[in-house]
């Protein structure tokens, strides 16, 4: 009873001081989820202002872990030190516009879990993109082998799967604005992009644009400094069904030695991904 009158408060603030006048779109994802492509059909658009991933990529720069980007990050994403600062050049782009942006859950689960104001914000739409592990799993390993060191690599995806704070955060939603976060599978929008993309138009409160599911071909200004995660979805010209083998074991793909590694984040993953499937589609 107490934090639900507090959020009626922050609400009710948050109305009265005005501190956006459009909608803010944040899609919470772990990664190999699609989510790049889903960008680019934001991107096709033109009615958005799109961030790309801007928490993570402030995040990694203060954290001094730069041998990720392929060039240094946008000035106002290096400029932005934190989370709250990350946050409020988001707010200051939505006084013009309304604002996309998708960015993965292990760096600022936390943050955004703590943050009332920004749950109870009513110019703010939470949305999750979420995928079978085993799929994002094995995609994510297999990407970062190209990139890093076996070690590094391994100790990432154990740290980078954070279903369980997207469970954790939807409950607060739902406890804060009496309604789930619009969850989205990428299997949908692969295999039916019609039907899933209207449907996620729908629910957050937007035009249904059929021209953005599709797109031109090129890296984006904006992915520059993390071009080599986002190859594929750079030469991607509109949402596809990755091609694969369903009769192949889980992790086929993946050298013999690593594949109890990656069974073992999977399953602590997987109950989390059914709970955020149990959720899809609920008021």
């Amino acid at each position: 009873m107490l934090r639900m009158t507090l959020s009626l408060i922050v609400l009710a603030l948050t109305q009265y001081l005005g501190a956006e006048n459009h909608k803010i779109q944040i899609m919470l994802t772990n990664p190999r989820t699609v989510s790049t492509a889903f960008e680019k059909s934001m991107m096709a658009r033109g009615d958005h202002k799109v961030f790309h991933e801007p928490w993570v990529s402030s995040y990694m720069y203060h954290a001094g872990d730069i041998d990720v980007f392929s060039q240094l990050p946008p000035q106002e994403l290096i400029e932005a030190k934190n989370y709250e600062e990350v946050k409020a050049l988001i707010y200051r782009y939505a006084k013009q516009k309304p604002v996309f942006l998708k960015d993965m859950i292990w760096c600022m689960g936390e943050k955004i879990l703590s943050d009332d104001e920004l749950l109870a914000n009513p110019h703010v739409i939470l949305t999750f993109l979420i995928r079978e592990p085993a799929l994002s799993i094995e995609s994510f390993f297999l990407k970062g082998l190209q990139r890093m060191p076996l070690d590094k690599i391994l100790e990432f995806t154990r740290d980078v799967f954070r279903h369980e704070d997207l469970v954790r955060i939807a409950k607060k939603y739902r406890e804060i604005r009496g309604e789930w976060p619009v969850i989205v599978e990428a299997e949908d929008i692969c295999s039916r992009p019609h039907s899933a993309m209207k449907a996620f138009c729908q629910q957050v409160g937007i035009a249904y644009i059929p021209q953005a599911l599709s797109w031109e071909e090129g890296m984006p200004e904006e992915w520059k400094h993390l071009a080599s995660w986002h190859l594929d979805a750079a030469d991607s010209k509109g949402f596809f069904v990755p091609k694969r083998d369903e009769l192949k074991s889980r992790f086929s793909m993946v050298p013999k030695e690593y594949v109890s590694i990656l069974e073992e984040i999977y399953q602590e993953q997987k109950p989390f991904y059914d709970a955020l499937q149990s959720m899809k589609g609920k008021e």
